[in-house]
């Protein structure tokens, strides 16, 4: 790995880590959401609480807005998910495909597994 890509590994990291940190802090019961930019074209998005209809919606809009600052990487970050509304998964689905048609990375960290098999995608490790 050649220079930028231990830079942008390590702020890839430390965004996570500021993402789950801000969700254990915020999460009381109700949704949370919370974005970091790691790098140019490069966002983390992590999710926690409850997830209802409205809290989707509003999801799907805010990935819509960071769609041009996502073109590089979109890393979702989860584990203080409770319970969501099934309409969470085409949201996330949609992200996905978005961003790869835009030829970006997109991460799943650590999904619920009955949300990963939704997702198609692998729960990683805590």
């Amino acid at each position: 790995m050649d220079d930028d890509g231990h830079v942008l590994a390590e702020r890839r990291h430390r965004a996570r880590h500021d993402v789950a940190d801000e969700l254990a802090l915020a999460h009381r019961g109700a949704p949370a959401v919370a974005v970091r930019y790691f790098g140019p074209g490069c966002v983390a998005v992590g999710m926690a609480g409850p997830v209802d209809q409205a809290a989707v919606e509003r999801l799907a809009a805010l990935l819509h807005e960071l769609r041009p600052h996502s073109s590089r990487e979109l890393l979702l970050v989860f584990g203080r998910l409770d319970s969501w509304h099934p309409y969470l998964a085409r949201v996330l689905g949609q992200a996905r495909i978005q961003r790869l048609i835009d030829g970006a990375l997109v991460e799943f960290h650590n999904p619920p597994t009955t949300l990963a098999v939704q997702l198609d995608a692998h729960p990683g490790p805590g």
